[in-house]
């Protein structure tokens, strides 16, 4: 199993040399490497040139353009299919890589390795994920550092939950204690009248 799924990886590894010549041309190589694993979800870091990718099998890696190299996310293998990602560039060193999926997993990576920092579950598929990153400039007039967050300065994940709530955490509180707690956390739930969250 391990050897079918870092197929794909080695074989998109080889294929992204025509795609640092010129980013912006269009690459059917890439494309048709693509089509043995099905790709649901993708994210740039804001920080880097590296490109998170995550599938329908519940599998994901990262994408360094620069040197070419895949790192696979390490992932249970319970997780269910990927269905959408963000990056937030302050979060942690290199950057933090913030998973959905179908059956309401969230999931936190590191950018430098792939491993998964913190995960929580919801009870319906997450749809949508956006970070808020503190206010740098705000950061380092406090002598913080790019880290530093205030509660007038937060870092925030929101979440779209089974398209008819909004879940919102406050880090590092909200995901960084093992008992999850109402602190740092809050869900926003809307009626049936007023339609679902596309």
């Amino acid at each position: 199993a391990g050897q079918h799924r870092s197929a794909p990886l080695q074989r998109l590894s080889l294929c992204l040399q025509p795609v640092l010549t010129n980013l912006l041309a269009p690459s059917p190589c890439l494309l048709v490497l693509l089509q043995p694993v099905e790709v649901t979800a993708l994210a740039w870091n804001p920080a880097s040139l590296q490109l998170g990718l995550g599938t329908a099998k519940g599998t994901g890696m990262l994408i360094e353009l620069a040197t070419r190299a895949a790192t696979p996310l390490q992932l249970a293998r319970s997780t269910k299919a990927i269905t959408c990602m963000a990056w937030s560039a302050l979060a942690a060193p290199g950057g933090l890589l913030a998973l959905g999926c179908k059956g309401g997993a969230l999931v936190l990576c590191r950018a430098a390795d792939g491993c998964v920092v913190k995960s929580r579950q919801k009870k319906a598929t997450i749809s949508q994920l956006q970070f808020r990153d503190p206010d740098t400039s705000a950061a380092a007039a406090g002598g913080g550092g790019l880290l530093a967050a205030t509660a007038a300065n937060p870092a925030l994940l929101a979440a779209t939950v089974g398209r008819r709530a909004v879940a919102v955490w406050q880090l590092p509180q909200a995901l960084g204690s093992e008992g999850g707690g109402a602190s740092g956390a809050f869900e926003l739930a809307f009626r049936e009248a007023y339609g679902n969250l596309e």
